[in-house]
């Protein structure tokens, strides 16, 4: 991954974005790495890629709640209406 310091995409910005176009470039700041520059669709992909993960994990949890002694009805409520609303935000593009 390219990297270009902070100070360089205030001067560069179009051609950074030029280059997000094909790749992700790294933003340091003091020498450190701390941004990554990359386009929309990246972006979307990758966050769709983490809500997939954090569902799954949520979905994993349920089933232990349910095949344990501990009652699983309040809690897989609570996070079946936050899916539910979740659901709505993507579809309203608010996500």
């Amino acid at each position: 991954m390219e990297e270009i310091t902070s100070t360089e995409i205030k001067n560069k910005l179009g051609s950074v974005m030029d280059k997000a176009q094909s790749a992700p470039v790294a933003i340091t700041r003091r020498g450190r790495r701390e941004f990554v520059f990359t386009t929309a669709r990246d972006y979307r992909e990758l966050m769709e890629i983490k809500r997939a993960a954090l569902l799954a994990d949520l979905d994993a949890g349920i089933d232990q709640l349910k095949n344990s002694k501990t009652s699983a009805k309040p809690i897989s409520q609570i996070i079946a209406r936050a899916k539910r609303e979740h659901a709505k935000e993507i579809a309203n593009g608010e996500r």
